[in-house]
């Protein structure tokens, strides 16, 4: 098996060391702070007098307002694990044909496991039953052919009681955009988000759709422990907080409902393809 270096979690990122792969020899730099909404740089070759591994570009099987922006790029990160990647801003289109093209892959004997992402998909193999050689070529193949996964969106009402002592940073988000704690809560719970994928933590889901207006930096030093339930904004996304865990994105409320429960089937409440709307339940003084 490849052996893999250390990750650390800290402000320079993660350094990743991949041995043994079916071609050559890498090593990758992941500027990852292991937060949601951080998009990992990956991968970056180091220096390194040892061959660098070939990354697959596609670009073919698009219409002229595709090219170029749905272009995708494969390549190893183990023995038996790879990665379709996207350049550029993930969108609900994109996303739709990442899901599409999961199901399709999670059909095929000999996967052991597929990982939608944020503009990527991860799938692992198991190298005696599967042609491990083949599959990058695949997965390029997969989505040049792959559509828009269409399902009935399941729409889910999140109550929020925005402000006070459920929402620590609900001032420091109007001060940075210049809008009212009013005009934020009506910002936050005026959109309707889609749930492109989950991460970070067991249910935790990661929402497109926020007004950009809202857009705030997450905190220069993160909180040692978020509360389960918070709602918060970092960068230009907004989540929930599934868990208590350490966290830096600005609170502007919290929710009762319980995002993850091992009681229940499935645990996460929140799944990809939903439609997610936050409710202002009070708060906000």
């Amino acid at each position: 098996m490849p052996k893999t270096g250390a990750a650390d979690a800290g402000e320079g990122g993660a350094r990743v060391q991949l041995a043994r792969l079916p071609f050559t020899i890498i090593e990758l730099d992941a500027c990852w702070a292991g937060m949601p909404g951080d998009t990992p740089r990956f991968p970056t070759a180091r220096s390194s007098s040892r061959p660098i591994a070939r990354i697959r570009t596609g670009g073919h099987g698009y219409g002229a307002s595709d090219a170029g922006v749905n272009q995708a790029r494969t390549y190893w990160v183990s023995e038996t694990a790879g990665v379709l990647d996207l350049p550029g801003e993930a969108t609900l289109e994109r996303q739709r044909r990442i899901w599409w093209l999961a199901k399709e892959f999670g059909k095929r004997p000999g996967v052991r496991e597929v990982v939608p992402g944020m503009n990527n998909l991860t799938v692992v193999v198991d190298p005696q039953a599967a042609d491990t050689e083949r599959l990058l070529e695949e997965m390029q193949a997969g989505w040049n052919r792959s559509t828009a996964a269409g399902r009935r969106a399941r729409e889910v009402r999140i109550p929020v009681q925005y402000g006070g002592q459920a929402g620590w940073d609900l001032d420091e988000v109007a001060r940075h955009t210049g809008l009212s704690r009013a005009q934020v809560i009506e910002l936050h719970s005026a959109a309707t988000y889609t749930v492109f994928f989950l991460g970070f933590l067991p249910g935790f889901a990661y929402l497109g759709g926020m007004n950009p207006r809202l857009a705030t930096p997450r905190r220069s030093e993160p909180r040692l422990q978020v509360p389960a339930g918070s709602v918060a904004i970092g960068g230009n996304q907004t989540g929930v907080y599934p868990l208590a865990s350490p966290g830096g994105w600005q609170i502007i409320g919290s929710t009762s409902l319980k995002l993850f429960d091992l009681d229940r089937d499935p645990p996460a409440l929140l799944l990809p393809g939903d439609a997610v709307r936050f409710v202002a339940a009070g708060g906000g003084d």
